[in-house]
């Protein structure tokens, strides 16, 4: 696994990038004397191409972080409405089927569990079979509980899994930007260090143009 980046060392990888190369090309005197070095224009068009790489590759990721974020307040949303009205309907089933155990039992009705996914299957178990067993399709709507409000139970219950889907999928996105922009990061950086060394033997007699590459003087 490479290096991670954070965002400021991203940024000033591209600020850094983009002044050292541009620079070196735009001042002849510089490129006259890195030339002999390797460092002729082609390969400073290089160090161009990676800082623009790294913009995009940073953009992206900031655009599907952005994404993910969303897409996990969407799935909030959907999954709370869900449990709001599994909460009400099953309480109905409750009241409507009290001491009757083993239909109860059909229903899936029992404690609420707390993770998503067990979450759903039980509420999927409350619904469909209450949408599909003869004798609760009798029973229920005696406590209001319709065919057509089990739909819209369970409409809801769909809604907020393919949120989680939504999610995942965003999740698995933002996850993929973060590797490419590292990868990015880590080809720039790499450039950047390899062009300063020969940038401060190169001009090591014009410290003013190594100042105009954002590089240090060499020490001694």
């Amino acid at each position: 696994m490479g290096k991670r980046y954070g965002t400021k060392e991203v940024e000033n990888l591209i600020h850094r990038g983009q002044v050292a190369a541009t620079n070196a090309l735009e001042t002849p005197g510089i490129l006259e004397r890195t030339t002999p070095f390797g460092y002729h224009a082609e390969k400073l068009q290089v160090g161009q191409a990676l800082a623009t790489d790294l913009q995009a590759a940073h953009q992206k990721q900031v655009d599907t972080y952005g994404r993910q974020y969303q897409a996990t307040e969407t799935l909030k949303v959907a999954w709370d409405d869900a449990r709001q009205l599994y909460t009400r309907h099953s309480a109905q089933a409750r009241a409507v089927l009290a001491g009757e155990k083993g239909l109860k039992a059909r229903l899936g009705l029992k404690k609420q569990p707390e993770s998503f996914h067990s979450w759903t299957a039980q509420a999927r178990q409350f619904y469909t079979t209450g949408l599909q067993d003869p004798e609760l399709q009798a029973r229920l709507p005696e406590g209001g509980l319709t065919a057509e409000v089990l739909q819209g139970g369970l409409d809801k219950v769909v809604a907020a899994e393919a949120a989680d889907r939504t999610q995942e999928a965003a999740k698995g996105e933002a996850q993929q930007s973060t590797r490419d922009r590292n990868a990015a990061a880590g080809a720039l950086d790499t450039w950047l260090d390899d062009f300063g060394v020969i940038a401060r033997i190169a001009l090591r007699q014009f410290p003013e143009w190594l100042e105009k590459l954002n590089f240090k003087e060499p020490s001694g």
